[in-house]
């Protein structure tokens, strides 16, 4: 049901992007880009993308992202590979053009991508759409207002507000390294930010619930890389690599027959899966050198060899999945240091 549910949500979010409600929002959003939402003269912006300019122009960037953009789904054990990635991105590494594999794209990530703000305000990103421009790619945030606090929900007019809306905006340049944010510890993987709720105390307080296995120690306000953008970028370098396995599937017969009642619809159905290649081994031999016991090498980032887009070789880091290292006949022990994702 993956690559139906990706073509679902890309489906509704072309829908509205042709009504009154998004071009409203649009509007808002935009000014508030430029700086104009919260105070009365306009803040300069340092190159600032044309179509942040007006709502009409952020509508059509949209649109010709949606009607050219091919179609991603990340699968729930790809999710999991990519947020250990995306949490060990060096500060170093530069994105490259070859990291995207479309000039544009629609990646849906189920149960979203969360990070806590400054605020203690919980910010979940569904889909990421890209338009590749010259040395650079222009990259939305987009969000599911399911995931909006109770707060948010009370207010007047939410009810009008689309489904899906962008959320943020960033531009990565080609050839340097992911931008600086002020982050809060840790990217919270779609596993556990599908279990996170809003819960009403006695005294009539909201407070946001976490899975155990979160402390407010590890969600502590610093400046590091971007994760939000780190783990694009991981997904997008990973599934370059044998650890994915990537494949391009249609939507079914009846699915297409039931589009042709929709007023707008779109004409690109295909929809790329992008989910762990299982291996036929999972343990790795050490050379000569015996151990009593087999035990977890935690993953990693290396620097590989390849050949650029024009021709001559360089080198870029590539993901190097967790490996049980040792004899499959000895005991494992998996120390104290390593981290596994848990609830």
């Amino acid at each position: 049901m993956g690559a139906i549910d990706a073509f679902h949500v890309k489906q509704v979010i072309w829908e509205t992007l042709h009504t009154h409600a998004f071009h409203r929002f649009a509007d808002i959003y935009s000014a508030s880009l430029r700086g104009e939402a919260l105070v009365e003269e306009t803040v300069p912006m340092a190159e600032i993308p044309d179509f942040v300019r007006s709502g009409d122009a952020s509508v059509a960037r949209e649109v010709r992202v949606a009607r050219m953009s091919e179609t991603f789904y990340v699968a729930p054990l790809m999710s999991r590979l990519v947020t250990a990635a995306a949490e060990s991105w060096p500060q170093d590494e530069l994105v490259l053009a070859e990291d995207w594999p479309t000039t544009h794209g629609f990646m849906y990530i189920p149960g979203g991508v969360s990070t806590v703000d400054v605020r203690g305000q919980v910010n979940v990103t569904e889909i990421f759409t890209w338009e590749v421009r010259g040395a650079q790619t222009e990259v939305v945030w987009w969000t599911n207002k399911t995931y909006d606090a109770p707060v948010l929900r009370e207010r007047i007019g939410w009810e009008a507000i689309p489904q899906y809306t962008p959320w943020h905006l960033t531009v990565l340049k080609h050839g340097r390294a992911l931008p600086q944010a002020m982050v809060m510890g840790t990217v919270i993987p779609p596993e556990v930010g599908r279990e996170m709720r809003w819960i009403t105390g006695p005294n009539g307080e909201r407070s946001l619930y976490f899975p155990q296995g979160w402390t407010p120690e590890e969600l502590q306000p610093h400046i590091g890389v971007d994760r939000v953008s780190a783990w694009l970028v991981s997904a997008l370098r990973i599934m370059q690599q044998p650890l994915a396995a990537v494949e391009r599937k249609g939507m079914p017969a009846n699915l297409r027959r039931g589009l042709m009642r929709h007023p707008v619809r779109l004409k690109q159905k295909a929809v790329t899966v992008i989910d762990f290649r299982r291996r036929a081994g999972d343990f790795e031999h050490v050379g000569e050198r015996e151990y009593s016991h087999r035990f977890l090498r935690r993953g990693h980032w290396r620097r590989q060899p390849y050949k650029n887009v024009d021709g001559e070789w360089d080198q870029r880091r590539i993901w190097i999945h967790s490996t049980i290292v040792g004899d499959p006949s000895k005991p494992l022990i998996l120390r104290e240091h390593v981290n596994a994702l848990t609830r």
